[in-house]
């Protein structure tokens, strides 16, 4: 899945676990996940607001982030979870 500026993958196992590997676009900071945006970069509110919208029509059972803060860089997820981050995270660009 191109995201703005980044790219995450989308991963069956043969396990049936779906895993989110969402490079540096979204990343877990102290057990909540979270992004930000790089103006110097051209990054927007509005793009981030688009690509956290296709990141909230996936359902992983796993996340994992390249960049973290804090002493975890993935967290087994629940589909509300991941909804209530994204949601989260949203409302927070809007304000």
């Amino acid at each position: 899945m191109k995201i703005y500026g980044s790219v995450c993958y989308y991963y069956k196992s043969p396990y049936i676990k779906l895993y989110l590997f969402t490079g540096d676009s979204y990343f877990n900071c102290n057990c909540i996940w979270s992004t930000f945006i790089v103006n110097n970069y051209k990054g927007t509110t509005k793009y981030m607001i688009n690509s956290l919208k296709k990141l909230r029509k996936l359902k992983p059972d796993v996340v994992i982030s390249s960049g973290f803060i804090g002493e975890v860089s993935h967290d087994n997820i629940s589909n509300e979870e991941w909804l209530n981050a994204i949601e989260s995270s949203i409302s927070k660009l809007i304000d």
